[in-house]
């Protein structure tokens, strides 16, 4: 090391990186240890550089990725638990981030060139932050473990008849039924879609009757209304001007019991004023609540009607094939905002399969398949995979 880069080094030492270890304790939530093997850190020639480049190579991704990781209470807990000292060095001149960060044994490693891509932070910070949360998530916590168990045993368990007949047990939320139906009653949809395709409809309210041309018919149940015009979600059950046969309301009925059972007000009054269509969200609850098969959206007039039916026409015949499984969970979670884990907990178990916490993440039996996913520290799904 010559006298230029050693003045360069020192004049970074004094004036930036203070500051940046105050950001990084800031983030962290605690006084992360910093080992900076300075004479490793050399590159003959660009002295002139290492003011911008060492922030740009070592400090700034590390700062935007605790910052990612460090949200929450929790995820600083974890960060602390599972990283005791970051060593920052300049092994080998690497430049690849995916081999220039490790996480061994509570030591987190940032082993780069201190000048090659310095303006191509990107990468360094997606590699970052996504060692961090899969090492964090795998290590996890035995406080986690017990939520995670907690969280598999509600999904597996909480029916919503079970729901209605025991108003002593914990109330359940519109969020809890949603993210308990919502994977199945979007497995039911696509497979009823694929049985429609593009046939005409005709409703017949008087015969309880929904047909698909001229060979499909299923008895319907009359859930509700949503006018666009007036923004408004109108239950059958409080529909008393349209005549609608008793016979027809029965899955209506069921959800305001559920939300008398419950206190969830959404399900007890009759009309409600709401910008957007919840006639989809309402559905799928109610397709998992009344064990239906398929539901529709039905315009009829500038009014959207939903119904639902427990033809066995529309009902699936044999078990979802794991892959199919998997991709109607990825395709869910592309389209709806539901919460990953609790939702796909108990869609695999409605699907057969025995699931166990790992971590932070959960893993899934059926006789000899096997499903492992990957969620980060947000409780988002990252990966996803079977045997």
């Amino acid at each position: 090391m010559g006298l230029k880069e050693r003045r360069a080094i020192k004049a970074f030492q004094e004036e930036q990186y203070p500051p940046l270890k105050e950001q990084i304790n800031q983030f962290a939530g605690f006084d992360l240890p910093l080992e900076v093997q300075w004479e490793t850190m050399v590159e003959d020639r660009f002295a002139h550089l290492y003011h911008d480049t060492y922030v740009k190579i070592y400090f700034k991704p590390l700062i935007e990725a605790l910052k990612a990781i460090c949200i929450d209470d929790f995820g600083k807990n974890l960060l602390q638990a599972g990283v005791q000292k970051v060593v920052i060095k300049n092994e080998g001149n690497i430049h690849n981030p995916e081999t220039g960060y490790t996480l061994e044994n509570k030591i987190l490693t940032i082993n780069l060139d201190p000048v090659i891509n310095a303006d191509n932070m990107e990468p360094r910070i997606s590699v970052l932050c996504d060692l961090l949360e899969r090492k964090l998530a795998e290590r996890g916590s035995s406080d986690e473990k017990v939520e995670t168990q907690n969280t598999s045993t509600s999904a597996n368990n909480v029916s919503s008849k079970a729901v209605i007949a025991d108003t002593n047990q914990t109330k359940v939320s519109t969020d809890d039924l949603f993210n308990l139906h919502a994977a199945t009653a979007y497995e039911q949809q696509n497979h009823c879609a694929e049985i429609i395709g593009d046939k005409k409809w005709d409703f017949n309210l008087l015969d309880g009757i929904l047909r698909f041309g001229e060979e499909i018919e299923v008895p319907i149940q009359i859930l509700g209304t949503y006018s666009p015009k007036q923004k408004t979600w109108l239950w059958g059950w409080g529909n008393t001007q349209s005549g609608i046969p008793d016979e027809l309301l029965s899955t209506a009925n069921q959800m305001r019991e559920l939300g008398i059972a419950n206190d969830i007000e959404e399900f007890t009054v009759p009309k409600i004023s709401i910008e957007t269509d919840p006639g989809h969200y309402y559905a799928m609850i109610a397709s998992g609540v009344s064990n239906a098969t398929a539901y529709f959206p039905v315009d009829f007039n500038g009014i959207k009607i939903y119904v639902l039916t427990n033809s066995e026409l529309m009902a699936k015949k044999e078990e979802t094939p794991t892959p199919i499984v998997i991709s109607t969970f990825t395709g869910l979670i592309a389209s709806m905002n539901v919460s990953h884990k609790s939702c796909l907990t108990a869609y695999l178990n409605q699907n057969g399969f025995a699931v166990e916490p790992a971590g932070n993440n959960l893993m899934a039996k059926r006789n000899n398949e096997e499903v492992f996913a990957l969620f980060n520290l947000k409780g988002n799904l990252m990966k996803i995979t079977n045997n």
